[in-house]
């Protein structure tokens, strides 16, 4: 189960991370008032987000709503270690992407 639960974190933080390149461009099209661009991306945007949510709940599926730091303290040590760094780095990434979602909807009011 151990392999399940990190190929569904590692699948979640490369989505992450290209969700925040996502967000990055449809700035920069906000600025250049691309909106055809903008509104390309918004749908990519929205689609990568559904299947973020998709994972998130097979996880917690797999899991029976245990979180994911508690089955990492069940388990031995190494295969906790990289269970509990992939889920810092899927924070970290979450926070980048919460971020520039913030920069981008606070450009789209302004324009």
């Amino acid at each position: 189960m151990h392999d399940i639960i990190h190929e569904s974190l590692s699948r979640q933080e490369k989505a992450l991370c290209l969700l925040r390149d996502l967000l990055e461009e449809e700035y920069s099209s906000l600025l250049s008032r691309d909106i055809d661009t903008v509104v390309s991306l918004e749908f990519s945007v929205q689609e990568l987000i559904r299947h973020l949510a998709l994972e998130k709940t097979f996880v917690i599926k797999r899991l029976g709503g245990m979180r994911v730091a508690e089955y990492a303290d069940a388990l031995p040590d190494d295969l906790a270690v990289i269970l509990l760094e992939t889920l810092r780095c899927i924070d970290a990434s979450e926070q980048d992407v919460a971020r520039q979602a913030s920069r981008n909807t606070t450009l789209s009011l302004a324009l």
